[in-house]
This record gives C-alpha cells, structure tokens and sequence, in this order.
C-alpha cells in the first residue's frame, strides 16, 4: 500500500551504511578484458552526530571491437544525521556515460535488390554515438512525537536522459539520425507511523506523484525526412493505511488500502490482507 503499483513485484530498499567513528576512505583500481579500467574513491565517516558516504567511480571500456567503447563516471552521496528528537537525511545519485555504436544502416539507392528505389545495407559507422545521464535524489525529514509515533516527510525527484547522434556518413550529405529522450518523475509523501507495541505497527500517509517525458526524432534517409516529437505528463495523488499485526509470536496479519486518483486512469482503491502462520 505504501508504494503502490511499483511495488507489484515487492520493494528492496539499500541505503549506505552508516559511518562510524573516524572516517574512512578507499580507493581502487581494476582492470580486465577489452580494455575495461574501473577506478574509484570510496569515504565514510561521521558527519557532526551522524554519518556521511560519498563514492566517486569511473569506468572505461573498448569493446569487443571498432568503435565498441563505452566511459562512464557515477556519484553517490549519503548523509543522515539527527538532530534531537529528529532526523534528516539526504541521498544523491548522478551518473553520465558515452557508448559507441558500431553499426549503422545505409540507403543505397543505386541497389535493387530489395526494392527498385534502393535498399539498405548494414555498415560499420564512423559517428554514430550515444550519451545518457540521469540525475536522482530524495530528501527526508523524521520527527518523532511521541514514543510511539512519529512523522515522516519526503520529497525525492528523477531525471533521466538519452541522446542519439548519428551524422550523414560520407559520401551521403542526407541521411542522418537524431533522437532525444527526457523523463522525469517527482514525489513528495507525508506519513505518519505508529508503534503502540512492538506486535503492532500502523502507517498512515498520503502522497503526489508528477512523471512526464518528452522525446524528439529527426531522421533523414535516402531523402525522406521525419520529424516526430512527443511531450505528456501524468500525475497522481493517493492516500494509504497499512497495517502489521502478530499474535502469540505464531499468527501475522497484513492488512492495507490505497485510494489512487490518476490524472489518465481517474479513481480508483486497491485493498489488500495476508495471512501468515508460523510454523515451529
């Protein structure tokens, strides 16, 4: 219920761990196979009465062959730190890589053998190259209020990028592909949980949810050019209650309901209960 259809096939969270005592840092090197060197930097360490990790990698390979390489750099950053009766904590990740492709599909027009106006040949392509980055972060706030209940606050955001670039390859002035792809998604939940006894733990919350994209195709082949565009966003508010109860350390009891309104979908619940048994 807390995470809705993302979570059809279950949820993993991984933070970093907790630095302690003085920091620590790390670096390596490796190398492998076709040409690949991966080199990075590790720290962990407390940051004023909590802990911070900042990770810093590179990777280089050259591929199975001509213009098969790939160089990519990624980031990670992960501070937590309380303050009182609460706690803050702020995770970051960006990453930018650049691939070579080696193939490209050329229009011969002076070729008949798929069709009397020419046909296309797979040829090893001197320029054609993409890039992605992607860019993503959450901020979360905790407050305890009580000893047994406490609220939480979260934004978190995503952008994402892939740029194709495949100039005319020689001798063709014409024949050329472009193709751009942006994504975004933005999240902000409050909730509220409750503790009143360890075999009883409630959650209660409510969130936005704000995704778009837009892509951009620009071809040209054998003279024929096209250009496509697409830009749609979607948005979504919910709230949720969910609910874990164990009797007699031998019965577990799940129980829990979102109410979604989708921009595209409209409104709409999802309840749901499991049972469990343990078993000596």
């Amino acid at each position: 219920s807390l995470y809705g259809s993302g979570a059809v096939g279950g949820v993993v969270q991984i933070l970093s761990a907790a630095g302690a005592g003085e920091g620590k840092a790390t670096f390596f090197a490796e190398y492998g196979e076709e040409k690949t060197l991966r080199q990075g930097f590790l720290w962990r360490g407390p940051a004023g009465a909590g802990a911070a990790s900042v990770a810093l990698t590179r990777l280089e390979a050259g591929g199975r062959g001509p213009r098969d390489a790939y160089t990519g750099v990624n980031g990670q950053l992960h501070v937590e730190i309380p303050v009182g009766r609460e706690r803050v904590r702020v995770t970051a990740l960006a990453t930018q890589g650049e691939k070579e492709l080696p193939y490209d599909f050329f229009f011969d027009a002076a070729d008949p053998t798929l069709s009397p106006f020419g046909s296309y040949k797979e040829i090893r392509d001197p320029n054609n190259h993409e890039k992605d980055r992607v860019i993503a972060g959450s901020a979360a706030y905790t407050r305890a209020i009580t000893e047994h209940a406490s609220l939480e606050a979260e934004l978190s955001g995503f952008a994402g990028m892939i740029q194709n670039q495949n100039p005319p390859n020689a001798p063709s002035t014409t024949d050329y592909q472009r193709t751009n792809l942006d994504n975004s998604r933005g999240l902000a939940t409050l909730r509220a949980r409750f503790t009143p006894m360890p075999s009883l733990q409630t959650v209660l919350g409510g969130e936005y949810r704000a995704e778009g994209v837009a892509r951009l195709d620009d071809s040209n082949y054998g003279g024929f050019g096209s250009v496509t565009s697409v830009s749609e966003g979607v948005q979504s508010r919910a709230l949720y209650a969910q609910t874990h109860a164990e009797a007699r350390q031998r019965l577990l009891v799940d129980a829990g309901i979102r109410l979604e309104d989708h921009s595209r979908y409209g409104a709409y619940g999802v309840p749901r209960v499991a049972l469990g048994v343990l078993l000596p």
